[in-house]
């Protein structure tokens, strides 16, 4: 009787111990699982929007100056004194001026040009606290087409075209600007013009290409 309670405890006994290890090792199990961990991703940073430009920036291009075709424009002589301020006009008549712009041929071999005709003509733009446009009136516009003149520009040579007054824009269809109080003005003067291959009008072979010429822009003060 004694020897089955004694196998009965055992058999209990180690009943007991297996259940607790099993315990032990779930548990155990249970603690050191992996653990996933979602990855976070942080939102990308807002674009710079580009800086703003003020207008009169916009309006003052870096390539003024540039040469064009073996070409190079620039305002003769150098401004100095006071240019006269004064009302705009209200027949929109241009004020007279006595710049030239310079046209010199960089290159070693003669280029033809051609200014002056109807599809030819001055670009000015001018920024100032007084500076004012207003459109050339005219009665009536002569309907004969005018063609240009050609110049044959030596290598290293000069051309002189004068600006003769503050106007833009081709025959009967200019804008006159004004410089209406005194002040510092910055003014632009470019020039459209054309080359052409060969020297005389209307010769077999002849073709042309249309250039514009930007001179550096030129300070004045009015008064």
């Amino acid at each position: 009787m004694s020897l089955l309670s004694s196998s009965i405890r055992g058999c209990v006994l180690a009943l007991v111990t297996a259940a607790a290890c099993n315990s032990s090792k779930s548990s155990s199990s249970e603690t050191s699982a992996p653990v996933s961990v979602e990855p976070s991703f942080a939102a990308p940073a807002p674009a710079t929007p580009p800086p703003t430009l003020p207008p009169s920036a916009s309006q003052a291009p870096a390539s003024r100056g540039a040469i064009v075709s073996g070409l190079r424009a620039e305002i003769v002589p150098v401004i100095g004194g006071l240019f006269p301020s004064a009302p705009a006009d209200p027949a929109g008549k241009p004020v007279k001026s006595e710049w030239r712009l310079r046209v010199t041929n960089t290159t070693d071999a003669p280029i033809v040009f051609r200014t002056g005709g109807d599809d030819e003509s001055f670009e000015i733009a001018v920024r100032g606290a007084g500076s004012v446009s207003a459109p050339v009136k005219i009665e009536a516009c002569d309907e004969i087409y005018h063609v240009g003149k050609r110049h044959i520009i030596a290598p290293k040579g000069t051309l002189d075209v004068p600006v003769g007054e503050l106007a833009s824009g081709v025959r009967c269809k200019q804008t006159a600007h004004y410089l209406t109080q005194p002040g510092l003005y910055e003014v632009d003067v470019s020039l459209i013009g054309h080359i052409h291959a060969l020297a005389n009008e209307g010769e077999k072979g002849d073709t042309m290409q249309p250039v514009r010429l930007d001179a550096p822009t030129i300070n004045i003060q009015a008064g």
